[in-house]
Parts: structure tokens; sequence; C-alpha cells
């Protein structure tokens, strides 16, 4: 038995749209499926004791890659933060500019001294 005109007009629609149709009942296969949701992740980054380990246990001087003058970059709020918090800021950025009151240096390898954490 051959499908009608009608099948075959639903079919050719569904397949047309990116659905799937059921051979045996001839239903959108993907309507009937409940929709998957996908796996939370924790968030660690916003967990206050893991901020308060990070501000505690990495040293306290952080390298900060591409910190600049340019206020509304996320590196110079960063770099406030943790200066407020006692840490030394070391802005790393091809031009060497000061920023936060601290030395800037063009490239890692140009910084004199020891540094604990580089972000």
């Amino acid at each position: 038995m051959s499908p009608s005109w009608e099948q075959v007009r639903v079919a050719a629609a569904a397949r047309r749209f990116g659905h799937e149709e059921s051979p045996r009942s001839g239903h959108c296969c993907r309507a009937q499926q409940a929709p998957q949701k996908a796996p939370r992740r924790p968030n660690v980054y916003g967990d206050s004791a893991t901020v308060r380990k990070i501000l505690t246990e990495l040293g306290d001087t952080w390298a900060v890659v591409g910190l600049s003058t340019n206020e509304r970059r996320a590196a110079y709020g960063v770099a406030g933060v943790l200066k407020r918090y006692g840490k030394r800021i070391v802005p790393v950025h091809p031009k060497a500019e000061t920023v936060h009151g601290e030395k800037g240096y063009a490239s890692l390898s140009e910084i004199p001294f020891d540094v604990a954490t580089v972000l």
C-alpha cells in the first residue's frame, strides 16, 4: 500500500523543517521526545571559599597580561581588586604602561623579579 499524497506532503514538510517522521506512526519523532537540558556545572568562580583561597594562597605578586590604562577593559578592574586586597600588580602589555601605580613590562620575560601568579 503506497502512502497518500497528504502523507507524502506532510513528510516532505517535516524533512524541510528538520523533523524526522516515525515510519510506524507517521508522527514527528522530535515532538514526542522530551527536551534535553544541558548538564549544570557548579559555579566555582562565584564560590566565596574558592575566591578567598585564590586571594590568600596564590602569592602576593601577580602579573596581569594585557593590562593597560584602558579602564573599560576587564583586566583593569580585576587588577584594581587585586591591588585592594594587597597584591602587587605587574602590568604586562606591549606598550609597557604604568597602571595602578606599577611599572609595566612589554613581556613576561622582561620582568626582573619573581612573579607568583600570571593572570
